[in-house]
């Protein structure tokens, strides 16, 4: 199941690393990777799309939630983001 995943960070490599070396070795495939600087220059957003076991992937987020220098996580399944495209697809026709 594809899962996509958006982490508020400190604007710092260390930060980039210890995320995503938390998804290192452990048989997850990433179709996206990418950060984007917020308004307040402090912060950053970074994007994953990934692919994996979702009992090892809610851990993982679980521990990444108590990073210090992450502020928030948005966190959505493969069947949330579907049911919007389809309910948006309806919407235009």
């Amino acid at each position: 199941m594809i899962h996509k995943i958006n982490f508020v960070l400190d604007k710092d490599f260390n930060s980039y690393n210890r995320v995503l070396n938390m998804f290192c070795g452990k048989d997850f495939s990433s179709s996206e990777i990418r950060i984007s600087e917020r308004t307040d220059q402090k912060t950053c957003d970074l994007y994953l799309e990934i692919e994996g076991r979702e009992k090892l992937l809610e851990i993982l987020m679980r521990k990444i939630k108590n990073f210090p220098d992450v502020y928030n996580v948005y966190f959505r399944k493969e069947n949330e983001f579907v049911k919007e495209k389809i309910m948006f697809q309806e919407c235009v026709s």
